[in-house]
Formats: C-alpha cells, structure tokens, sequence
C-alpha cells in the first residue's frame, strides 16, 4: 500500500491548490526539524521519527502541487506515479529530497 500524501498533510481530496499551500505550510512549520516543535501525538502518522515525517511532508506537497503529477496520484495512486510517463518524456516520479528549496 503506497501513502496517502493527502493524510500526510491533513486534507481532503477535494483541496484546491491554495488549501494544499496553506496546510502544507501549517504542517511544515510544526514540524520543521530546525524550526518547529514535533508532537508526534498530533501528526496524522504517528510512528515514524520527525526527520523522516519531515522528508515525508516534503514529498507530499511535491507531488500535490503539481497538476501532472497530482492528476496522475489520484487516478493511479503512488505506485503508479513511481512508473507513469509524462508527457514531457520522463518515466516516473522520484522526490527530489530537497526539502530546504521546497521549503522556502
């Protein structure tokens, strides 16, 4: 079972674009390695450590911010965007792992 990006920033998926900023950004605050205060008992996923929830928000913004890539997570799932082609050529998804440019 791939993850559920929309749980992971705490929307529906009927969130516009501005809502998946906003919660991102609400999220990404409280849970910023360097900046934030991680109470575990708060997130959506509980049991992993604040590094890798971090990373986790990261990626989830990453793909849901992106028409492409959104559209193709809601018809396909994670798996699917791992191995879809786009139209520009490339074959599937990988996040990037910059979550400080992402941040910013």
């Amino acid at each position: 079972m791939g993850l559920d990006y929309y749980a992971i920033l705490g929307i529906g998926r009927s969130a516009s674009a501005s809502a998946i900023n906003l919660a991102y950004r609400f999220v990404a605050r409280a849970c910023h390695p360097m900046r934030g205060h991680y109470y575990p008992e708060q997130m959506p996923i509980q049991t992993i450590p604040q590094w890798r929830y971090w990373e986790l928000i990261c990626e989830a913004y990453e793909v849901l911010s992106d028409a492409a890539r959104r559209h193709v997570y809601d018809s396909l799932g994670e798996e699917g965007l791992r191995t879809f082609t786009f139209q520009d050529g490339t074959v599937g998804y990988t996040f990037s792992g910059d979550c400080d440019r992402i941040y910013k």
